[in-house]
């Protein structure tokens, strides 16, 4: 039976090599306006450069092609996480955090999301094109990659935007209809998600003809973020480039990077999907020439011998993915060039007339045709449904070995395009199906998994991730049985010496679990004041104490803890005048002190735990200004000096030790990242407790703050912390 797409390896070579040199593009047209909100006006390179720009996107394929040689198709997410601490150096935003998580012993997705205020940014998206280029044909498999991949320093939207990345570009192997392969990437995500809505708000704007400058203000309108590395915008703004940009390579990186925000990253991404299109051979020699052969590593790729060049690196590619399309697309068929073998060339996108360059009101089918049936705009009807509702695709059929079945009878199809018979590559592949990826859309941010002998125990902390004093924390227990004997015996949860444990009645009793059956349960935690000690992370054990006399088998789960503050207020802030005007908490900052607030009343200091480091302070100053203050107690095991940051969007003092280190106001968007940050100052922290009172001034926005700690080098230190009352 024919394989229900062919490809020959020149032609596959190609195109990746295309969207290697396009991505080095993009990043090279878009880094030096990174974190500009204000369109632009770029037609090309600007200045024209001598070598491509170096680029963390550029410096993490790296990364990960190393790894994927050595680790196999196998590849899991402790093994990009161990080559990241080996060969990567990068701590700005979402980056830092996740690490920060690591050092706690927090594995995905907990790393990715807990107290990452970037986890929605795009650094996890950037990365999604190797998947594409490992996987032709596979949206869904290369979807599922993409997202285990960027759960490791991302949650949420920063996931669902490399889902959609790398489903759009392994279809893009053999589409090229840019509403098509939006299509294909809305089916891999929730459908309601920023994300979606992003892409959806252009495909809007380019079926009513708008221009490309009322599209980037419809996506703003619809998601946009004082963050301008948020994802979902800047996947709107890659839809642009997508849409208005499909009649050329120029138009297509332009028209998005224009768009501002993270140029960086959309440049990269459209530029991927752009060379995928083309192939190196048919990429503009105007875009290609410039780049030139060598590869340039950014500040932070380090003990990783360089690639000989960019044409190395897309070889090292294209030869991974073979192992890769052997594995995981096994309807592919890559083929050797030879006289009876059709010519592939990278299907160019359709010519279009002049008057036709927007996307028409007419719909397409997946194959990038016009439907004879239906002239409809990108309604609701029309997008893909929910993830728990896969679009229906009659020819699709279960998906043995992780990746959509090939249907009985089907058309094989070439690169060119020409089949053997006149039919769609849709007749052959599931495209749009999204089962293989559901689960991954719907997994909980902090569950945690320990496989134990035959016993896989998992362990959900809920909503809410780290342990405080103030208020109890619920946990969900599961302990599957996938073993072919039962479990007989007793379970026991060890908690930190002083916490209380509430089990429901009869858990300590006898417990049986069948072979391959499940027993779940629930229990809460309590940290009463004076009796336990919350630290940084916190260990939970479970044991399992099999009746028959078999030896005990137990599996640590980590957990963190809150921050502890003493917080007092509201005081008047009138004309701002607050920042500047000495309140008694200033000059009498003890704990049992009394002051009058601004409303005449008595205020006095109140404990208050936050469960992550930006803390919501929003419930002090009940939606007005004010001034409010707040008192905690850093410790710190040995001597050493830090970068303290204050991260705020409004005004701020600092008190550490009796000392005034930091005293600034202005309004920003709010960014907690140690690196480049104003808000930041160099102190000396001593060993053991460092008391840190902090003037907060709120204005008429909202106010947001985050309290950091880190080395001169913006590093976040996993030893600091203020757990303790």
């Amino acid at each position: 039976m024919p394989a229900a797409l062919t490809l020959t390896k020149k032609a596959y070579f190609d195109k990746v090599k295309g969207a290697w040199w396009g991505k080095c593009a993009g990043v090279t047209l878009g880094i030096a306006n990174r974190g500009r909100t204000a369109p632009s006006t770029l037609h090309y390179y600007s200045p024209i450069p001598a070598q491509h720009a170096a680029g963390v996107g550029l410096d993490f394929t790296v990364v990960w092609l190393d790894t994927l040689e050595k680790v196999g198709i196998e590849v899991a997410d402790t093994d990009l996480i161990k080559a990241w601490q080996s060969h990567l150096d990068y701590w700005q935003d979402e980056f830092g955090y996740a690490q920060w998580n690591w050092a706690h012993g927090l594995e995905p997705p907990a790393s990715g999301t807990y107290s990452n205020w970037f986890h929605n940014s795009t650094g996890g998206a950037m990365r999604a094109d190797i998947w594409s280029l490992l996987l032709p044909g596979a949206p869904q498999v290369a979807a599922a990659f993409a997202a285990r991949d960027a759960r490791i320093d991302h949650g949420m939207e920063g996931v669902w935007a490399a889902m959609f990345l790398a489903a759009l570009g392994s279809a893009a192997f053999f589409l090229t209809d840019p509403r098509a392969l939006c299509v294909i990437g809305l089916a891999m995500i929730p459908r309601n998600c920023r994300v979606a809505r992003a892409v959806k708000a252009v495909l809007d704007a380019a079926f009513r003809a708008n221009e490309w400058l009322a599209a980037r203000e419809a996506v703003l309108k619809e998601v946009g973020n004082p963050n301008f590395s948020d994802v979902a915008q800047n996947m709107g703004f890659f839809t642009i480039g997508l849409l208005y940009g499909f009649q050329d390579f120029e138009t297509a990186l332009c028209s998005a990077v224009n768009c501002g925000y993270d140029t960086e990253f959309v440049g990269g991404a459209i530029g991927a999907v752009k060379g995928i299109f083309y192939g190196y051979e048919q990429m503009p020699e105007l875009w290609k020439q410039p780049l030139g052969e060598m590869f340039i590593p950014g500040p932070g790729l380090h003990d990783l011998p360089l690639p000989d060049s960019l044409h190395d690196i897309a070889e090292r590619l294209a030869t991974v993915g073979m192992r890769f399309i052997e594995a995981y697309v096994p309807y592919l068929a890559l083929l050797e060039e030879t006289a009876e073998t059709p010519i592939d060339t990278a299907p160019m996108p359709s010519p279009t007339a002049p008057e036709e360059q927007a996307p028409t009101a007419t719909d397409v089918s997946l194959n990038g045709e016009p439907s004879q049936e239906t002239a409809v705009g990108p309604s609701e009807e029309n997008l893909p449904t929910s993830p728990t509702e896969p679009t229906p695709t009659p020819e699709a059929t279960d998906l043995p070995s992780s990746a959509p079945a090939e249907t009985e009878g089907s058309t094989a199809v070439s690169m060119s395009g020409s089949a053997t018979t006149p039919t769609d590559v849709t007749q052959a592949i599931a495209w749009a199906d999204n089962r293989l990826v559901k689960p991954l859309l719907v997994y909980p941010p902090y569950l945690m998994e320990r496989r134990v002998g035959p016993y896989l125990l998992s362990l959900d902390a809920g909503e809410v991730f780290a342990v405080s004093h103030l208020q109890p924390k619920s946990f969900q227990l599961a302990i599957a049985n996938q073993g072919q004997e039962p479990f007989i015996g007793k379970i026991q949860v060890t908690v930190p010496p002083g916490w209380q444990i509430t089990m429901p009645p009869g858990f300590g009793n006898r417990q049986v679990i069948a072979p391959q059956g499940r027993l779940q349960t629930g229990f809460t935690l309590t940290v009463p004041g004076g009796q336990g000690v919350i630290e940084i992370v916190n260990p939970l054990t479970i044991t399992l104490l099999p009746e028959s006399g078999a030896p005990s088998q137990s599996a640590q789960f980590l957990v963190p803890g809150a921050s502890c503050w003493w917080v007092v207020g509201t005081f008047e802030n009138a004309e701002t005048e607050g920042f500047d005007r000495v309140y008694a908490p200033e000059s009498r900052p003890e704990l049992y002190e009394t002051y009058t607030g601004r409303l005449g009343q008595i205020v006095r200091w109140e404990r208050r735990s936050f469960p992550e480091l930006v803390l919501d302070l929003e419930p002090l100053f009940h939606g007005s200004p004010g001034v409010c203050y707040g008192q905690t107690t850093v410790y710190v095991p040995t001597e050493r000096p830090a970068r303290l940051v204050a991260a705020t969007n409004s005004g701020v003092k600092v008190w550490l030790n009796g000392q005034r280190v930091l005293a600034r106001f202005e309004r920003r968007p709010f960014r907690p990242t140690p690196i480049g940050s104003v808000w930041g100052v160099d102190v000396l922290l001593k060993p053991g407790p460092n008391r840190v009172l902090v003037k907060w001034v709120r204005g008429k926005d909202p106010f947001s703050f985050a309290l950091l700690f880190a080395d001169q080098e913006g590093r976040l230190m996993p030893d600091v912390g203020n757990t303790k009352w």
